[in-house]
């Protein structure tokens, strides 16, 4: 049997899966995955987005009824039968949690030395990408520039055209996606390079909330614009149960910092800096470069927190991140190819089911084998942008 956390000190994480992609499965002439539930199909769509098709699930209660799902299903003691007509030709990855390893290894016991482990931090990783979802986080990107220029930033505001989302779009965009997930969308974002900036931003909130009345609402703000804002913002925020996060930047802040929360706490709004209610170090600068030529290992995307992490809609299409508002800047500043299609965004107007967009957010879009995912890095703190085409791209 192989597990696929054995040697973590001199193996990488990327090498472990390069291992598994290259070594374990092209031994087998099938793959099976054990079970059917949320981690046994997670790593079946896993397994499909790298290109490799499973020959089917093994289970343990073949009583049940699997006909909804078109991959074919054996008992335990049916694919016991099947293993030994070819045996160590037909793989099996256990694609359940290790709490019922003890219940149902013994019953393993002939496909040992053709069984793969995930741990359970692999398992949860590849769920997050590839998993059913029972609900959907998604924001909405009100401004293209920023008041910042950050260096390698994330959406490419420094060389962005000035742009403000359209509200009147905004709102037809929020009532699909919502009449087609309802309470399934749980978290709303209203965030950008600043959202702050938008001279509608109020009226986002406002709207936001009579659309959605269980959804969180979360903005993110960069804070250089809210020691100046009015008692009718706070106002605005706290009525309609606004979560306000603020990434704490290494610059100047025109006010006293305490001025603000007091502001808030004074409205009963949610204020808190990014990844903690009280503190957050100063940013740190990231390089998450990208290649102009395709390529990469397509497993390679299951380590990119971006995917499936900053879900977004932009004029009518979801993405699964918001690399495709970068690749539209820095396409047009740096003269180069856009690889972003629309296969890589689905059009909520055409959409018929909230299940086509949750089924949607589980696959790989085609514009993943640009990043450079093994090469993204903290490159120490943080720096202004220069505008630069090694900032976004690494060829």
């Amino acid at each position: 049997m192989k597990f696929a956390n054995l040697d973590k000190m001199s193996q990488s994480d990327f090498e472990l899966f390069d291992s598994f992609f290259l070594k374990w499965i092209p031994a087998y002439q099938e793959i099976w995955v054990f079970g059917m539930g949320d981690y046994g199909k997670a790593i079946r769509n896993f397994l499909k987005e790298c290109g490799f098709v499973i020959s089917g699930f093994v289970v343990s209660a073949p009583e049940k009824n699997y006909a909804e799902d078109s991959d074919p299903v054996m008992s335990i003691s049916e694919f016991k039968a099947h293993h030994h007509s070819a045996k160590g030709k037909r793989g099996l990855i256990m694609g359940v949690s290790s709490l019922y390893y003890a219940e149902i290894l013994p019953k393993l016991y002939f496909a040992y030395d053709d069984m793969y482990f995930f741990d359970e931090t692999y398992k949860e990783l590849i769920s997050s990408h590839c998993g059913a979802r029972k609900g959907m986080k998604i924001s909405w990107h009100l401004t293209s520039h920023c008041n910042l220029s950050c260096y390698s930033c994330q959406i490419a505001a420094p060389i962005a055209p000035k742009r403000f989302y359209d509200l009147a779009q905004y709102k037809k965009e929020l009532r699909r996606v919502y009449d087609l997930l309802g309470e399934r969308l749980i978290y709303i974002g209203l965030t950008a390079a600043e959202p702050l900036l938008h001279p509608e931003f109020l009226e986002f909130v406002v709207c936001t909330r009579q659309i959605s009345s269980a959804a969180r609402i979360h903005v993110i703000t960069n804070g250089l614009l809210l020691g100046n804002q009015s008692d009718t913002f706070w106002s605005v925020l706290s009525a309609n149960q606004v979560k306000l996060s603020w990434t704490k930047y290494p610059v100047k802040y025109p006010f006293d910092v305490k001025d603000v929360f007091a502001k808030a706490e004074q409205f009963g709004a949610l204020l808190e800096y990014v990844g903690d209610s009280s503190y957050m170090a100063d940013k740190e600068s990231w390089e998450m470069r990208a290649a102009t030529k395709g390529g990469e290992n397509p497993w390679d995307y299951i380590f990119c927190f971006m995917h499936n992490n900053c879900i977004a809609v932009n004029n009518r299409r979801l993405y699964t991140c918001h690399k495709k508002f970068s690749w539209e800047y820095c396409a047009a500043k740096f003269n180069i190819d856009n690889p972003v299609c629309n296969d890589d965004g689905l059009d909520i107007f055409q959409a018929e089911t909230g299940d086509e967009l949750l089924e949607f957010v589980s696959q790989r879009p085609r514009m993943c084998a640009y990043c450079k995912v093994r090469d993204f890095r903290c490159i120490g703190s943080w720096l202004p942008s220069k505008r630069e085409r090694g900032e976004w791209f690494c060829d």
